[in-house]
């Protein structure tokens, strides 16, 4: 056997690992910051890796003159043509979009329906490059193709689409030229695509790079923006609850994002009447917790009606009615005045108030569900009224206790809620609250305090 290693052998040697390089390295960074969701960059990486492998091979096959080259080389090389049109063409995807007619849409398809079958024909066959010629023709189709795409009138022309169609129209021609010579139907052998290729690898890790930068500095100022939010929402909660004779109060609140769409609130009315709303905006995030915070001020605005938690839920409705769109708002709202030992409850699609009687053992379900805040400017509510004992314990929540779920999909449930209120009637509040919280997260299967599948508030309030 004769080897021969020419100066292009070695400068391709060189530019394939270099290629392969730089192609693991991305993959590396990327998968460390996989959060971004960039696919680009990984694309890139890894067409930059395949090719960077293929030109090694390639260079190692092309030293075999006079005998029959390793099968692992050539069916290395073989598999590697197939693989690379599938993710230079997510990448293309991702810069065109889905393209004419979505063209591009079906690049990516054909690329990855000819890699399988081309890799099964090869290891059926046993014969490396068996489907050579359809691939070499799928080239030149997806070459034209991608040329339609960049001159399509409907494709913005963008800087990231300028630098790269440069680079494809340098590697394209090299590419084409590879394939027609591979074909027979040039009067020349001579190819090097790997010159083409440098520059569009050159363009597509200019892309990548500032698609990915780009994406970074978005983050950053999502993140800052979602800080403040969260800052902004845990202002409006009440920092200290009021001091009333005859009650003890606790509260908790575990969103389930950095800002969340439960909210509640508690207002004293004298030392010895308050007034508590707990309500849940339906959805998550920045835009529940807008609404939470209208919930703040509209609360606020029905201090001359307290006592009377239907008149407060109807200003309420009509405060948010017309202004949600698709949103709507549960709330329960409690009117406790300890002096004339009576509470007030009404509901609006809330779930029921528990009233548990802990000198007798029993519980009961307080208040209508009556009708969602938000969608019916017209919506009336009625209160329920009942006399208020000592050792009674009033329990407001929002849903997230009952519909957490564990890794089976069930559901805590009411059953287990109201079971763990008996089991724990000689808890303080606070504790009672406390390990509630506990008991849920168990049930998750999360650390207490990490968000849950919903968000979850807790308010307890124990009768003296």
């Amino acid at each position: 056997m004769q080897i021969f290693l020419s100066q292009s052998y070695f400068w391709n040697s060189i530019l394939g690992v270099i290629a392969a390089g730089v192609g693991l390295s991305v993959l590396l960074f990327s998968l460390f910051r996989w959060k971004t969701k960039e696919f680009s960059l990984t694309a890139f990486g890894t067409t930059s890796l395949l090719y960077g492998v293929r030109l090694v091979v390639e260079t190692q096959l092309d030293q075999y003159t006079n005998l029959e080259p390793p099968q692992a080389l050539l069916y290395t090389s073989a598999f590697i043509a197939y693989l690379l049109p599938v993710p230079l063409s997510v990448f293309l995807l991702q810069l065109f979009g889905n393209g004419w007619k979505n063209s591009m849409v079906w690049v990516f398809r054909t690329a990855e329906a000819f890699a399988v079958i081309a890799l099964l024909s090869d290891i059926i066959q046993a014969t490396p490059f068996s489907l050579t010629r359809i691939n070499s023709t799928l080239v030149i189709v997806w070459a034209l193709v991608i040329f339609r795409n960049a001159f399509w009138k409907g494709m913005k022309k963008t800087r990231e689409l300028q630098v790269v169609l440069f680079g494809f129209i340098v590697f394209g021609l090299f590419a084409v030229n590879e394939n027609l010579v591979g074909l027979k139907l040039l009067p020349w052998d001579w190819s090097e695509e790997a010159i083409g290729f440098l520059a569009f690898l050159l363009s597509l890790g200019y892309v990548a790079g500032l698609r990915f930068f780009t994406n970074e500095a978005r983050l950053l100022t999502i993140d800052r923006d979602m800080e403040i939010a969260r800052q902004i929402q845990s202002s409006i909660l009440p920092r200290t609850l009021p001091t009333i004779h005859g009650l003890q109060l606790a509260a908790r609140y575990v969103p389930m994002t950095s800002v969340a769409g439960d909210f509640y609130d508690v207002l004293q009315v004298d030392e010895k009447r308050l007034c508590i709303l707990v309500a849940d905006v339906s959805g998550h995030g920045v835009g529940a917790a807008l609404i939470a915070s209208m919930l703040k001020v509209a609360f606020a605005s029905q201090r001359p009606v307290l006592a009377d938690p239907a008149r407060v839920l109807a200003g309420l409705n009509h405060a948010l009615a017309d202004k949600l769109e698709s949103n709507f708002v549960t709330a329960g709202c409690l009117f406790i005045d300890t002096g004339a030992r009576e509470l007030r409850y009404a509901s609006g699609g809330h779930p029921p108030m528990i009233l548990h009687r802990r000198s007798t053992g029993n519980y009961r379900e307080v208040g209508k569900h009556g009708l969602l805040l938000g969608p019916f400017p017209e919506a009336t509510y009625e209160s329920t009224s009942i006399a208020i004992k000592p050792r009674d314990r009033l329990i407001l929540y929002t849903d997230g206790i009952i519909e957490s779920t564990n890794a089976s999909d069930s559901f805590f449930g009411d059953g287990q809620f109201k079971q763990f209120i008996e089991l724990h009637g000689d808890l303080t509040p606070g504790d009672f609250a406390d390990t509630l919280l506990q008991r849920v997260s168990e049930w998750s299967g999360k650390p207490v305090g990490e968000s849950l599948d919903d968000d979850l508030t807790l308010v307890v309030v124990d009768v003296k």
